[in-house]
Parts: structure tokens; C-alpha cells; sequence
């Protein structure tokens, strides 16, 4: 009996080291509209730019709208952002003529340093660099809610 004991002991606690990824991922929820999970956690490269996985389901939208996702700091400067979701009425409008999965992921970037991205047109959208530190998660939905959760570097 104390040899099945021990046994049992052994192998649930091997499975409960060896934790998915995902157990640290978190989800934010705008109604029934959007749904992304994103990790609670992130362990800051020394320097560059890196990657944050997200990923996305999209549910009841109204027909003009669109999905946005940001991380900012504390003074609500941007340190990534992502546009990930137009319904088809609104891609229509901006003749932008993309098509958008209703499920799927990107990579949200980030980076060390302040950086800009070109975002067409001549303009450019103006990034600060990523520290250690607790930031803030921002989920719009146009037409829908904006939800906060935060994120954690390392």
C-alpha cells in the first residue's frame, strides 16, 4: 500500500511541475465581441525588439467596428499596439479591401528603446521603450467596451 501511495505521490507531482505555458497566459473579455488571451508575464530581452503572442476570438460585433489592443504605460503612452479586427461593413468604408479571420493571433511588438512604426501616408506612430514594470492592457472594441488588465516585464 505504501509502495502505490508513494507511486501515485511521484507522478502527480511531476505533472503538476510541468505546467503549460498558457497557465500564465490571462484572457480580457469585451462582452461577447472580443475575446483575446495574451501572457500575464514577460521576460524582457537585454536589448531590441521582441514579440508578445496574442491571440484573438471574435464574436457578435455591430456592423461598423472595429478591435484595437495597446499596452501604456503610466502616462498612457503606447509601448505596442495592434489594430486586429475590422468587421467587413467597416473595412469596406476605408476601401481597404482586407480580409480578417474572426479567430486568430499576432505577435504585438515591442522594444527596449522608443521607436516609431510607419503607419501610411507619411505618418508615423510613436512607441516608448519597455522597462521592468507592471503596464497596462488596454482592449477597445468600437461600438462595444474598453477593458484594462495588465501585463508584467521582467
Amino acid at each position: 500500500m505504501k509502495k502505490s501511495l508513494v507511486s501515485i505521490m511521484v507522478v502527480a507531482l511531476v505533472f503538476s511541475t510541468q505546467t503549460p505555458a498558457s497557465a500564465a497566459n490571462k484572457t480580457l473579455k469585451a462582452g461577447k465581441a472580443v475575446s483575446v488571451v495574451f501572457p500575464g508575464s514577460v521576460t524582457l530581452k537585454k536589448s531590441g525588439c521582441q514579440y508578445i503572442p496574442v491571440k484573438y476570438t471574435v464574436g457578435k460585433m455591430p456592423e461598423l467596428s472595429f478591435s484595437y489592443f495597446m499596452i501604456l504605460d503610466d502616462s498612457d503612452s503606447p509601448l505596442g499596439s495592434m489594430g486586429f479586427y475590422e468587421t467587413p461593413a467597416f473595412s469596406a468604408a476605408k476601401y481597404s479591401g482586407k480580409i480578417w479571420k474572426k479567430n486568430g493571433s499576432f505577435n504585438l511588438k515591442i522594444c527596449g528603446n522608443a521607436w516609431s512604426e510607419d503607419v501610411g501616408d507619411g505618418e508615423f506612430q510613436d512607441y516608448v521603450g519597455a522597462k521592468k514594470g507592471t503596464y497596462q492592457i488596454y482592449l477597445i472594441v468600437a461600438e462595444v467596451a474598453e477593458e484594462y488588465s495588465t501585463i508584467t516585464f521582467k
